[in-house]
């Protein structure tokens, strides 16, 4: 047996238009799998309803298939939409167009003969034992520009179980009525609707309470956890028992639940009222009077809470009897609301309204002790103390300052019940420390005793003021370096970093503590090179300071190389030249600068060789004239020798 619903009423009217096509697929034999499934066609045309003369001998028995066939019948039904452009018309159109599917699926949910009429059945009686089929359903020639889904199910004839009865029915019984209840999430899966029977404890017959099927047609939807069923009892004080069964898409109707049984019993017309409520020797005694009928009552309660917004607490574990018009609370709180509850026969009760009295109360709570703080680098401080003791307490308030002398203020904005806060703190300020204190409150708002201050040692997060280089003197000796000191009081050292002028790297060649003079000779360099110096200081908790200012310096290079000391002339007249000889053992000589004088003349520069030679052949020379030759080495890096003894020479 098949059934299956459109799921909409759009998609309803095209299946009676065009019918409902249906496939079979062998999908197993004999517990195992087909090697390719074996498809049959179950309708050779398209399944419609049913002609209406079709539906006539059935209708006249049948209430199902008579709403059905109105639904799609009926006299005023229309496939087509209007062509005007009226709204009203379009709407109402609509709407109808929705009611009509809507009850067509019930009627069919409700009678497999109707849902067969409505083609929404089909009896497949080809299916053998042993094989497992998935079956597909869908519109036959579906409009393209419409999507459908195709409907789909499998299983096999050996795959039959039996209806299961609806579970955990529970009553609650009232006032001549009753309250039938049982949960969805198993029920809603085989049912679509129920059957309620009621019979009494006299004869136990039976009988139905509704003539059509129950629908739990309520606007929670997905969210309703039970089935929910109203009954009238004739009569309070008579044992009735219910049970339900459940009616299936197919029209089979479930077994029986387990039977639920109760009694209606009259509603409890009495009330109390508090008329007073006094303090005397630190106990409040309570008196009420009964408004209504004061036989219905079976016991009386006194209720207490601090406030209204809290749970009553019963006072009496024994109930009072239904004369009682007073009750004495020994132990009560600072503030108390009282309430008096009624309570009838079968458990219903009813309570006044709630009476508040105070205590008179002048002490207030104990200081607060063990008060601590810690700061953490977030600038969240934890406080915490020990908690007090007194019943009528209601919370502490916390109090801040950035100074002991100075004045503190609250912190919190209520009163806080926890003995823990959490404060959010600035710790970004030239300040050290911070200083809290606590006070305890109680519901009187009797204020205690501050507790004892307490320091609280702030995070160092801001690194120290920059020092400045105030001075550089080069010399020969090396580079000398002044600066001033920072003016942050926590500085620990001072860092002084070098870095060649062509380097981007900087690097600490010296470190200074706090009380070390402020000034350095670096004598470790390459009087080749120009040098950049920057000082940076250094906090105790490790913080640096940003860079001081840079400065830039060179060594000055004025140190005078060795002469050359064996300087020879050899006088050539033939070829009418004299020739220099001399030796040197100094590295790095680049070009050696020859100086002459002639007779009496000063002696000037007068040539210039290369640092590889040893020796000048002076071809410009005259006969009877005295010459005098000096020598001087230029090295490399731009230093110079002494000049080399004189030698003089006649030619």
């Amino acid at each position: 047996m098949l059934r299956w619903a459109p799921t909409s009423s759009s998609v309803w009217m095209q299946g009676n238009q065009k019918g409902y096509r249906i496939e079979r697929f062998t999908i197993a034999r004999e517990k195992e799998i087909l090697k390719g499934p074996r498809k049959i066609q179950l309708t050779s045309t398209p399944l419609k309803p049913k002609p209406v003369e079709q539906w006539k001998s059935d209708a006249e028995v049948n209430k199902y298939s008579a709403i059905a066939a109105q639904a799609i019948y009926g006299s005023s039904f229309q496939v087509s939409m209007p062509q005007s452009n009226n709204l009203a018309e379009i709407a109402n159109r609509s709407s109808e167009q929705e009611q009509r599917y809507s009850f067509a699926l019930l009627a069919a949910d409700h009678s497999f003969q109707t849902a067969k009429l409505s083609g929404l059945a089909f009896n497949d009686t080809t299916a053998k034992n042993g094989e497992r089929y998935l079956y597909r359903v869908y519109v036959a020639l579906q409009d393209a520009k419409l999507k459908f889904d195709t409907g789909n199910y499998y299983l096999g004839l050996q795959d039959s179980v039996g209806l299961t009865p609806p579970m955990n029915v529970t009553a609650q019984f009232a006032d001549k009525i009753v309250l039938l209840k049982w949960p969805k999430s198993f029920a809603e899966r085989q049912y679509t609707s129920f059957i309620i029977e009621r019979s009494d404890e006299k004869d136990g017959h039976f009988i139905r309470r509704n003539n059509l099927p129950y629908l739990n047609t309520t606007s929670e939807g997905a969210n309703e956890l039970f089935f929910q069923a109203l009954d009238s009892l004739p009569q309070n004080g008579v044992e009735y028992q219910y049970r339900i069964r459940g009616v299936t898409p197919f029209g089979e109707i479930g077994p029986e639940s387990e039977r639920v049984s109760g009694k209606g019993f009259q509603t409890l017309d009495a009330k109390a009222s508090i008329i007073e409520a006094k303090e005397e020797l630190g106990k409040v005694t309570i008196q009420w009077r009964i408004l209504g009928n004061q036989n219905a009552i079976d016991g009386i309660y006194v209720e207490r809470a601090s406030n209204t917004n809290e749970p009553f607490v019963v006072l009496n574990a024994q109930k009072l009897n239904r004369e009682s018009i007073s009750y004495v609370d020994a132990s009560p709180l600072s503030s108390n609301y009282y309430r008096v509850k009624t309570v009838g026969e079968h458990g219903q009760h009813s309570t006044s309204f709630p009476f508040f009295i105070q205590l008179i109360d002048s002490i207030p709570p104990a200081q607060p002790q063990g008060l601590k703080a810690v700061v953490d680098t977030t600038g969240i401080a934890k406080l915490s103390w020990t908690p007090n003791h007194e019943k009528d307490l209601i919370g502490y308030r916390l109090y801040r300052s950035n100074f002991l002398n100075a004045e503190f203020s609250q912190i919190n904005a209520s009163t806080t019940p926890s003995n823990t806060y959490s404060d959010s703190v600035n710790i970004k300020t030239l300040s050290t420390k911070i200083y809290y204190k606590v006070a305890a409150f109680d519901k009187r708002l009797n204020r205690s005793v501050f507790s004892q201050v307490v320091e609280a040692e702030l995070p160092d997060v801001i690194p120290p003021q920059p020092p400045t280089i105030k001075e550089i003197r080069p010399d020969s000796t090396g580079i000398l370096l002044a600066w001033n000191k920072s003016s942050s009081d926590d500085v620990a050292s001072y860092q002084l970093q070098r870095k060649a002028a062509d380097s981007a790297r900087w690097k600490t060649i010296k470190v200074f503590n706090k009380k070390d003079s402020a000034f350095y000779l670096d004598l470790k360099l390459d009087r080749k090179r120009s040098y950049q110096y920057q000082v940076i200081a250094v906090d105790k908790k490790g913080l640096k300071s940003i860079p001081s200012n840079t400065v830039l310096g060179k060594a000055l290079i004025n140190v005078m190389m060795p002469p050359i000391k064996n300087l020879t002339a050899q006088v050539d007249r033939e070829k009418k030249t004299i020739t220099l000889h001399w030796k040197y053992n100094e590295k790095g000589v680049s070009k050696y600068l020859i100086y002459r004088a002639m007779n009496d003349e000063l002696i000037t520069l007068y040539r210039t060789v290369p640092g590889g030679s040893l020796s000048f052949e002076d071809v410009n020379v005259k006969m009877d004239t005295k010459y005098k030759y000096r020598i001087k080495c230029v090295f490399s890096d731009n230093s110079v020798s002494a000049f080399s003894p004189d030698n003089s020479v006649k030619f």
